[in-house]
């Protein structure tokens, strides 16, 4: 049994609002991870390759309530304090592009 099993796909999200993009990775989760394998998870993308020039922040979020769980550094693998969320009108549009669907 691989360690990210847990992973159900794996997609680049293109969010754009004006004339301006923003560009993250997620990860679908087949269940609820988690806080060590969510750290082991950070351990493993740095060891094949993956870096972080801009935003050092990653988070774990419960997408079905649109709940922050966790915010760590990629960087450093520290946890940090997650940011209050302020809902506001989603006037952006959305890309997605898919990298990796489990088939198991």
């Amino acid at each position: 049994m691989n360690k990210t099993d847990y992973i159900e796909t794996a997609l680049i999200l293109y969010k754009n609002f004006k004339n301006f993009t923003t560009i993250s990775l997620e990860f679908m989760c087949k269940r609820e991870i988690s806080e060590l394998e969510f750290k082991e998870f950070i351990v493993s993308m740095k060891k094949i390759g993956f870096e972080s020039k801009n935003k050092n922040t990653i988070k774990l979020i419960k997408i079905n309530k649109n709940e922050l769980i966790l915010t760590y550094n990629f960087q450093l693998e520290t946890k940090e304090p997650n940011e209050e969320y302020i809902f506001k009108k989603n006037k952006s549009s959305y890309s997605t592009q898919f990298l990796y669907k489990n088939t198991r």
